[in-house]
């Protein structure tokens, strides 16, 4: 009863003044973690408070950072809400996106009443983020309510003009995972190295790109590419193993790969005598999606075979008939024909950046630990082991990665020779996070590695046992943007050998000179450990976001540049590659 009525309260303060609503807005998105149950009986009343505060831009940093919490936690809104409170929830970043549409509305106004530009891009780009994240978390049979909802919205938004790069990749991620639900890339690439590049697995794996493809173009007896909308479709027939074709599907969020094995082929001369002419018949489609095998086997015809070419083998004798529906085109129209790219050398540049560049935005997360009495940078990295209520956090903070395993997507740059052969990491279809742990690094001469690591990210935790408060400058690091520092407030909570322990952890948030205030941590918050690991997992990836926002515009300096994403950078590329299709269309 206590609880509900502290959220109550809470709630009813969002009608208050400024100096009333921020700390009621931040303190309720740490009770989502605390008290989520009573958070859940009022979500539906904060969303139509939200929804009349969102006018005013001072509030705008607070409201999509509850958002984006409250889109991480389901179990206060599935079953709840109400057609109207999700469309309310939609409502408030289209608000947003369509306000940073304007010449006039570039910047928001921070506490301190400087204008800044990093902080408005990184709301523009938060508010595409709650789309994804809200969309995500609700049931499969539920999304395609809302998905014209969006989509309608961000045409409003961009005032009947083209639609800018962000309006283009949201939709493209809306045509993937309103009927379905897609992985971004393939996780595992067992069937690329048991059909695509047979026998180069483990330690035979080809490293190079180039050699990648030219083995893959040597092993396949017809090789093409079209363009779909923002898609690039590349399809070649296996000469080895036999009855295979692959596919791949590049879009700005995501890279899809099908692989489809031929068991009967049956083709006529004309179209007219027979229906049947253009499909592949009972085919199996391995989908490195990991969806099940109804969508699979209702949408399994993938190839059609050019007339004068019934065997299927050479190049012009491959069209794309027929495509599965998670890609087909539902939002945005397209014409029926597709171009092609006639010369491959001219795309591979193309597939190459593409191939390089993530489709899951990575984030680098440093956490150090501070013990009883260190106040130095060497003091503190040569630790290798924390207080227990430390190993606990740390043992929740992300899953447990193993970087000796070959080609292991969490790596991005740590050698388990040089960094240790475990780290902890975190990740879903949209962000990462790899948590660079100095304490389960190996120490070296002067920790040099493990400076290198930590010392480039922009976003700390700092564990302080050392009993004194602990100062900004003592890790020093031209990327030093963002510390989140806990304090154990009961001295049994820093002992090395007591478990059960309940207490509560100070978190206090510090920032380098000119950045404005992020997370609801405000100026502190007194948590306790069974919830601070997930609080601090969305508080560290809305950091990161902002420092991203905040290098790549300029730090609020005279050069104002414009934001760029793993996702951007992708559609630019795919854009840039209609250079090279043919003149004349290739028609169904």
């Amino acid at each position: 009863m206590l609880n509900y009525m502290i959220v109550e309260n809470l709630v009813n303060g969002l009608s208050g003044g400024e100096m009333t609503r921020r700390p009621c807005l931040e303190a309720l998105s740490i009770a989502i973690y605390r008290v989520p149950e009573e958070v859940s009986k009022f979500s539906s009343l904060i969303i139509e408070k939200l929804s009349s505060l969102a006018t005013n831009p001072l509030s705008s940093l607070q409201i999509v950072e509850y958002l984006l919490i409250a889109g991480y936690t389901p179990r206060i809104h599935v079953g709840v809400f109400r057609d109207i409170d999700y469309r309310r929830v939609f409502g408030i970043p289209l608000m947003y996106i369509q306000q940073r549409s304007r010449a006039d509305a570039d910047t928001i106004t921070t506490l301190d009443g400087k204008e800044s530009y990093s902080l408005a891009q990184h709301v523009y780009r938060t508010s595409f983020t709650i789309f994804y994240v809200w969309i995500g978390s609700m049931k499969l049979a539920d999304r395609a309510r809302f998905a014209p909802f969006i989509s309608n919205g961000l045409r409003e938004a961009n005032n009947g003009q083209e639609m800018n790069q962000s309006s283009k990749i949201c939709l493209d991620w809306l045509e993937q995972y309103t009927y379905a639900t897609v992985d971004p890339f393939p996780w595992s690439d067992f069937m690329y190295s048991s059909i695509a590049l047979p026998g180069c697995r483990g330690e035979k794996r080809v490293r190079s790109w180039d050699k990648r493809k030219r083995l893959e173009m040597e092993n396949s007896t017809a090789f093409k590419a079209w363009k779909m909308g923002n898609t690039i479709i590349l399809a070649h027939v296996i000469k080895e193993p036999v009855g295979w074709a692959r596919l791949v599907f590049y879009r700005p969020s995501s890279r899809v790969e099908l692989y489809c094995h031929v068991e009967g082929l049956r083709y006529c001369d004309s179209v007219e005598n027979s229906p049947e002419t253009f499909e592949y018949h009972s085919s199996n489609v391995s989908e490195s999606t990991g969806l099940g095998g109804t969508q699979s086997e209702a949408h399994g015809n993938v190839f059609a075979l050019d007339q004068s070419n019934p065997s299927g083998t050479a190049a012009m004798g491959m069209q794309p008939m027929l495509i599965p529906s998670i890609f087909s085109d539902s939002i945005i129209p397209q014409t029926s024909s597709l171009p092609t790219y006639p010369n491959f050398e001219k795309l591979k540049r193309t597939l190459f950046d593409l191939g390089n560049t993530p489709v899951i935005d990575p984030h680098r997360v440093g956490i150090l630990y501070v013990g009883p009495g260190q106040t130095t940078e060497d003091e503190i990295l040569a630790n290798v082991h924390g207080s227990l209520t430390y190993s606990q956090f740390v043992s929740r903070i992300g899953q447990l990665v193993d970087l000796s395993a070959p080609y292991n997507f969490y790596a991005r740059g740590l050698d388990p020779r040089r960094h240790g052969r475990y780290t902890r990491a975190w990740v879903d279809d949209i962000s990462s996070i790899n948590f660079h742990i100095a304490t389960m690094m190996p120490n070296t001469k002067d920790n040099i590695a493990k400076k290198a690591v930590i010392g480039n990210d922009s976003v700390k935790i700092i564990w302080n046992d050392g009993g004194r408060p602990y100062e900004f400058s003592t890790f020093r690091s031209q990327f030093n943007l963002i510390n989140i520092v806990v304090e154990p407030q009961s001295s049994a909570l820093t002992a090395p050998c007591r478990a059960g322990i309940v207490g509560f952890l100070r978190v206090t948030l510090q920032t380098a000179p000119g950045m404005p205030r992020l997370t609801p941590i405000g100026d502190f918050k007194n948590v306790r450990l069974d919830y601070l690991p997930d609080m601090l997992r969305h508080c560290t990836l809305l950091a990161s976001l902002f420092c991203e926002s905040w290098m790549s515009t300029g730090m609020d300096g005279p050069t104002r540049n414009p934001l760029e994403t793993n996702w951007r950078s992708r559609l630019a590329c795919i854009e840039r590659s209609e250079r090279y299709l043919e003149k004349e269309t290739e028609t169904d």
